[in-house]
């Protein structure tokens, strides 16, 4: 939070205008503060008080879009397979979409050189830019959806030894989400109980060692 009330890392967002550097710089920063909407916020701040045109503030608005895979990788730490899958779903969501949108824009600007280019970025033209792009690349990789799944999971293999986590303290970021899960836990252990203890009583009248076995691993599973 200190960061965003710095003027030198404030102006370090438009002090170029390469998109590339601009790029860069989005990407960096977002990564520093672990949140695109703080660094798209902060540069929207930018446009009241200084002029940032259009063509420096998108290729930094790019970069935050990127940068942003920051949070996803560093809550994935230590979480499950699955977990680490999502925030690679969220990575190469962003790469792809980055990596194809950021190419046509420099060579548009190349070939025709846009004058609304560099005219003045607005706080409102942010938003839009934003809103836009988001919906923009939704639609465009919304198809290739289990082709970007199926990457993440060639990327993170399953890990054979792997204890699962059924309820993670990440979920405590939101209380009112951490209660309904843990309702939802305890509503299906419950429910494992009594199939056990079914299961259990109809031995007393009859015992078989492999339904026994088939208890004692029901067991296990209601512990944990």
């Amino acid at each position: 939070a200190p960061l965003a009330d710095m003027d030198g890392f404030k102006n370090a967002m438009i002090a170029f205008s390469n998109p590339i550097l601009g790029f860069i710089v989005g990407l960096i920063l977002t990564m520093i503060i672990q949140s695109s909407s703080a660094s798209i916020g902060i540069l929207q701040a930018l446009t009241i008080t200084a002029s940032v045109p259009v063509g420096v503030a998108i290729p930094i608005i790019f970069g935050q879009h990127m940068g942003a895979c920051i949070s996803a990788v560093i809550a994935s730490i230590g979480a499950t397979t699955n977990a680490k899958r999502v925030a690679g779903v969220h990575v190469i969501y962003n790469i792809i979409s980055v990596g194809t949108c950021l190419p046509i824009f420099i060579l548009l600007q190349a070939i025709f050189n846009f004058a609304f280019l560099k005219s003045d970025i607005s706080p409102v033209q942010i938003a839009l830019f934003h809103t836009g792009y988001n919906i923009f690349t939704a639609f465009l990789l919304l198809p290739f959806a289990k082709v970007i799944e199926n990457l993440a999971i060639k990327f993170i293999p399953d890990k054979e030894d792997e204890h699962k986590v059924f309820l993670d303290e990440r979920l405590l970021l939101s209380p009112n989400l951490a209660i309904a899960e843990a309702q939802n836990k305890t509503i299906k252990m419950a429910s494992r109980v009594e199939s056990n203890v079914i299961y259990a009583t109809k031995l007393l009248k009859r015992f078989e060692s492999k339904k026994a076995e088939v208890v004692g691993i029901n067991e296990e599973k209601i512990d944990k």
